[in-house]
């Protein structure tokens, strides 16, 4: 009878669930088909949180099937939202919570070949490799570690410089399009003897097409900023993640620490100030290091512009109780009157 009553209730909550072996890219947010895909993510979601509740009474009796009902359920939901990084983490996660390390692992990395480019993924495979590889005492112990836990997000990194050198070379063939265009539509033989008579009221092809090169420059460096800021999250990420393993570490150096990485990532580019900010203060707070002013100083002639950089080096001179100094990037900087209230 209970198994019966929950077979009405699995049918009744999946109705109009499409089941497909063949995954779909999901549509961009806002997009024609964006609210189809949601409500089916929210279909999978119910299942799988349905097993979780165990309406078949399983946990007590038989808890090994209970766990086979729900890696099924996020097998099968897997099939459909292959490249929907937050299913692929949260069967990981179920895993993790229920001791089944290997199958855990392979989600994240059956997750991170669908999406490669995903940081959710990334992050939580590079925390989960940095504790179950054992702690070792030595230098060399700690060397090893290290590699083992940048891989992932070296490979992270790959496939986001990739997206952006695709940014960057897509702009240029459309400029170059756009620019063919006006070319043609500057040129003589374009015009016929009918529209002789009003080509003078029509918007000159020049104007016209400068006018696009600027709209399409500025999506592009709007576009650009954001991945910046992804580059940027993984760098620090990193950064973080090898301080706790290798400490302040050497710059090119085997024991790299913290200081290397943020010696790649200058290297690399593509970074904003976050980078330097959260170097700056992993020197101060972690080791006291004087090297967290220098830091700041590069930034702010790096970041000019950047006024919440001013103020997370304003926030520093006052925690070290810096009066004197003031965070100037070129002659013509105005210092700002603050009054206290």
């Amino acid at each position: 009878m209970t198994a019966r009553a929950c077979l009405v209730e699995l049918t009744n909550l999946t109705r109009g669930l499409r089941r497909e072996t063949l995954p779909h890219l999901p549509p961009a947010p806002g997009c024609e088909g964006d609210d189809d895909w949601n409500y089916q993510v929210t279909l999978w979601k119910k299942w799988i949180k349905w097993e979780k509740d165990d309406p078949v009474v399983l946990a007590k009796e038989d808890p090994a099937a209970l766990r086979n009902r729900i890696i099924y359920a996020y097998k099968q939901a897997l099939m459909a939202l292959r490249f929907w990084p937050e299913m692929w983490f949260e069967a990981a996660e179920y895993c993790f919570d229920n001791d089944m390390e290997v199958q855990g692992m392979e989600f994240l990395k059956q997750g991170l070949q669908a999406n490669p480019e995903s940081t959710l993924l990334t992050f939580r495979h590079a925390e989960r490799l940095e504790v179950i590889t054992p702690a070792e005492d030595g230098e060399a112990a700690a060397v090893r570690k290290g590699q083992i836990v940048r891989k992932p997000y070296d490979d992270l990194l790959t496939t986001l410089y990739g997206l952006y050198a695709k940014m960057q070379a897509r702009e240029r063939e459309e400029i170059e399009k756009l620019e063919e265009e006006a070319a043609n539509a500057d040129s003589p033989r374009s015009r016929t003897d009918d529209d002789d008579d009003d080509y003078d009221d029509r918007p000159a092809p020049q104007s016209t097409k400068e006018k696009k090169i600027n709209e399409l420059k500025e999506k592009t460096k709007a576009e650009m900023l954001r991945l910046s800021k992804v580059i940027s999250a993984v760098w620090i990420d990193l950064m973080r993640a090898m301080r706790r393993i290798q400490g302040h570490g050497r710059v090119n150096e085997p024991l790299g620490g913290s200081r290397q990485i943020f010696a790649d990532a200058r290297k690399k580019g593509k970074i904003t100030s976050d980078v330097y900010v959260a170097s700056a203060l992993i020197e101060y707070h972690c080791y006291r290091d004087p090297a967290a002013l220098k830091i700041f100083e590069r930034g702010m002639k790096l970041f000019p512009e950047d006024e919440d950089f001013a103020l997370e080096y304003l926030k520093h001179l006052v925690n070290i109780n810096d009066i004197t100094s003031r965070p100037s990037a070129s002659p013509a900087y105005t210092p700002i009157r603050v009054t206290y209230q």
